[in-house]
C-alpha cells in the first residue's frame, strides 16, 4: 500500500516549495543602478537620485548635502521661479535615459553656489561609479525667448547672442568639465536631518 501523505505533511511541503520560489524570484532582482546617494567629487555636495514625483520616466537629484548652511537659499539662480528657494533639497538635476547609450543618462543640473545649470551626460562606469560631464548650452525657454523677441520686432544684442551661438554650438567643446561622483550608503550628516550631537556627562 502506498503510504499517504499526513494532511500536516503535505502543508509543509507546499510552504517550503512556495518559499523557495519566492526566494528564486527575489534573488533575479536587480536595484536600478542609478537610484541612491551620490556624492560629487568635492567630497561635499551630496544628491539623492531617484523618480520625479511628477515627471514619469524622469529621474530627478535632490540637494541634501553640501557646504554652507542647511537654512541657505538660493539667490544665485537666473530661474525667477526659483528665486530664494531652499537650496537644501532643491531640485538640481534631472535626467532621461540616453537611448543610444547603455548606461548613460542625459539632462540638467544646476551647480547650487552660482545657480548656473548646465547641460550634463551621466555615465555610470560601475554600480558606484558615475562619470558626469558637464557643458554650457542653451535651454529650450532661452531659444523660445530669442525666437519671440525676433518676432515682435526686438532684436538681442551683440553679446546675448555671441554668448547664444557659442553655447549651442561649441558649448561642449569650449566649455565642459568632467568630474566622478561616488555612490555613499546612507550619509549621516544631511542638511534636511539635524545632526545628533553626542555630549559627555548625563544629558539635562
Amino acid at each position: 500500500m502506498i503510504p499517504l501523505f499526513r494532511p500536516s505533511l503535505l502543508v509543509l511541503l507546499v510552504a517550503a516549495c512556495a518559499t523557495t520560489v519566492e526566494t528564486e524570484s527575489s534573488d533575479k532582482t536587480v536595484p536600478d543602478p542609478i537610484k541612491g546617494y551620490w556624492r560629487f567629487s568635492d567630497q561635499v555636495t551630496t544628491i539623492m537620485i531617484d523618480e520625479c514625483a511628477s515627471k514619469a520616466g524622469r529621474l530627478c537629484g535632490l540637494l541634501i548635502g553640501f557646504d554652507g548652511e542647511a537654512s541657505a537659499r538660493n539667490f544665485e539662480t537666473s530661474d525667477f521661479n526659483r528665486w530664494g528657494e531652499r537650496k537644501c533639497r532643491s531640485q538640481v538635476l534631472q535626467i532621461v535615459p540616453d537611448p543610444e547609450r547603455p548606461s548613460s543618462y542625459t539632462g540638467r543640473v544646476q551647480d547650487h553656489s552660482d545657480g548656473q545649470t548646465y547641460a550634463i551626460e551621466l555615465t555610470l562606469r560601475s554600480t558606484g561609479l558615475l562619470e558626469a560631464h558637464t557643458f554650457l548650452s542653451v535651454s529650450l525657454d532661452e531659444t523660445v525667448g530669442m525666437a519671440a523677441d525676433a518676432a515682435l520686432g526686438g532684436a538681442p544684442s551683440i553679446l546675448d547672442t555671441t554668448s547664444y551661438l557659442a553655447r549651442a554650438f561649441a558649448g561642449k567643446e569650449l566649455h565642459s568639465e568632467i568630474e566622478r561622483w561616488r555612490r555613499i550608503s546612507i550619509p549621516h550628516q544631511r542638511c534636511d536631518r539635524p545632526s545628533i550631537k553626542l555630549n559627555k556627562g548625563v544629558p539635562e
